[in-house]
C-alpha cells in the first residue's frame, strides 16, 4: 500500500498513513518501507535542517539526497537545504546512543520549510536501518523534535526494548504535529513516554498504547494539553507504578469518555491529575478497589464536566466525593 503526498492537503490533515509501505510526491518514490532511514519531506523550498547540540552531543550523522550518496554532516553541523517535495534521508552510526541526560542532547530544527512531513525510523539515527530493536542510552531521543512547528507527522519508534526517559519530551510543543508514530513497546520503563506528545495541540488522534506493564512516569503527561485529541486510547496496562499515568489528559478538553481503567490497585500518584481541565469528560469506568495509596487519584477529575457517569467496580463502596474521587453530581453504577 501507498500513498502521494500530492494527493494529501498541505495542512498535514491526513499525512502520515503509517501503515504505508511506498510514499511518493507525484511519480517520484520518497520513502519505503524497507529501508526506514529517517525521513523528511519538505512542502516547499527555501527551509533547512540544523542540529541543536547541547553539552558534548556531536553524533555521527550521514544524510543523503537519493539513498545512494551519503555525506557525511560536517562537525560543525551546518544547515542543509530542504527542497519541496525532495526527500531528505538522514543516518547515523551511535551505537551507544544519541542523547544522553537532559543537559546533553541534541534537537533537530525546522526553519521555513512550509511543513515537514517524516517518515522512517528514529532507529536509523543509531546503527543505519532499523534493524536494532533496543534503544541503546537513557534519554537516547529526548527533545529530538522538540518545540518544531513545521512538523506535520512523525517518523516510527520501532524499538521494543526501551531505555529509561528515552522519549522524554521528544515532539513536545510541536504545535503542528497531526499524526503521531507507532508506539510499540509491551513494557515501558521510568519515563519512557514522559510528556512525549505534551502540548501537540494540533494532534488528532493518539497512538495506540498497547503495553501492560508500566514503570514509574512511564506516560506521564504523554497527551497533556492535545486541544484537539478528541478520542482516548485504550489503556490495557494492568501492572502499574507511581506516577505512571500522571496528568497524562491533563487538557484534553475534547475527549469526552476516558478509557476503561481495569487495575485494581492503584500505585502512589498513579492517576494524579490524570484528567484535569478534561472540561468535555463525562464517563469513567475505574475498576479499582485499593485506592488507599498517598495522592493516587489526586485531582484526577479536577475540571470535568458537571455531570457524568461513573462506573465503579462493587466491591469498592468507599469512594469519596469530589475532584479526587467521583465527581460530585455524577451518578454511579457498579460494574456488572
Amino acid at each position: 500500500m501507498g500513498i502521494n503526498l500530492c494527493d494529501i492537503p498541505i495542512d498535514g490533515a491526513r499525512v502520515g498513513d503509517i501503515q504505508a509501505d511506498k510514499i511518493y510526491w507525484g511519480s517520484t518514490e520518497v520513502y519505503s518501507r524497507e529501508e526506514w532511514y529517517l525521513t523528511f519531506v519538505a512542502n516547499s523550498d527555501g527551509g533547512y535542517l540544523s542540529l541543536l547540540r547541547y553539552g558534548n552531543c556531536s553524533p555521527s550523522l550521514q544524510y543523503s539526497r537519493d539513498k545512494v550518496s551519503w555525506t557525511q554532516w560536517d562537525p560543525s553541523y551546518s544547515n542543509i537545504s530542504l527542497e519541496g517535495g525532495k526527500p531528505l534521508y538522514l543516518r547515523g552510526y551511535n551505537p551507544d546512543g544519541l542523547s544522553f541526560s537532559e543537559s546533553e542532547y541534541v534537537t533537530f530544527n525546522i526553519v521555513g520549510a512550509g511543513g515537514v512531513h517524516c517518515y522512517g525510523s528514529v532507529m536509523s539515527l543509531i546503527n543505519g536501518d532499523s534493524s536494532i530493536k533496543t534503544v541503546p542510552s537513557r534519554y537516547c531521543f529526548y527533545r529530538l523534535f522538540y518545540n518544531n512547528t513545521q512538523i506535520l507527522s512523525a517518523p516510527r519508534f520501532t524499538a521494543t526494548e526501551l531505555s529509561l526517559w528515552c522519549y522524554r519530551q521528544a515532539f513536545k510543543y510541536c504545535s503542528s504535529l497531526t499524526t503521531p508514530m507507532e508506539l510499540p513497546a509491551t513494557s515501558v520503563p521510568i519515563g519512557g513516554y514522559y510528556e512525549t506528545f505534551h502540548s501537540c495541540t494540533a494532534l488528532q488522534k493518539a497512538p495506540n498504547l498497547p503495553a501492560t506493564a508500566l514503570s514509574e512516569y512511564a506516560y506521564s503527561g504523554l497527551f497533556r494539553d492535545c486541544k484537539s485529541l478528541t478520542e482516548a486510547p485504550d489503556l490495557p496496562a494492568t501492572t502499574l507504578a507511581g506516577f505512571c499515568y500522571n496528568y497524562l489528559f491533563a487538557g484534553c478538553n475534547k475527549i469526552k469518555r476516558a478509557p476503561d481503567l481495569p487495575s485494581e490497585t492503584l500505585p502512589q500518584y498513579c492517576y494524579n491529575y490524570m484528567f484535569k481541565d478534561c472540561s468535555s469528560l463525562n464517563y469513567v469506568k475505574c475498576l479499582a478497589i485499593n485506592t488507599s495509596t498517598t495522592n493516587c487519584t489526586s485531582n484526577w477529575l479536577s475540571g470535568v464536566s458537571s455531570s457524568g457517569t461513573f462506573i465503579k467496580n462493587p466491591n469498592k463502596t468507599n469512594w469519596p466525593r469530589g475532584n479526587s474521587g467521583i465527581p460530585s453530581n455524577w451518578s454511579v453504577i457498579d460494574n456488572s
